[in-house]
């Protein structure tokens, strides 16, 4: 059966203000197994947690200054498949630095 939905997620976020004008932000998210239909049948994505946090400086009224990590529980995980071919996407682990000025 093409259960292209997952039947159940959820996803829990917290902002938190720090000292020195920092903030925390972090989500997990949780998904159900799906079972898509791709180019050549059907595929299995197992279910997954995912973790998300970033550390955020605001330098001044212009001006932050954050560091963000994505998917932080495991290496990678397979999130989607193309409807055209059997090949399924798999979400890598990522960090990224960000700077926002405010003009």
């Amino acid at each position: 059966a093409d259960t292209s939905s997952p039947q159940q997620q959820f996803q829990i976020r917290s902002y938190l203000d720090l000292p020195y004008r920092t903030e925390l932000n972090c989500a997990l998210y949780y998904t159900d197994p799906i079972s898509p239909h791709s180019g050549d049948g059907v595929l299995a994505i197992p279910s997954y947690f995912e973790f998300d946090a970033g550390l955020v400086w605001h330098a001044g009224k212009s001006v932050e200054i954050g560091i963000w990590g994505k998917n932080l529980i495991q290496r990678e995980h397979p999130e989607f498949a193309s409807d055209a071919t059997s090949v399924i996407t798999e979400i890598p682990r990522s960090i990224m630095l960000k700077v926002t000025w405010r003009f």
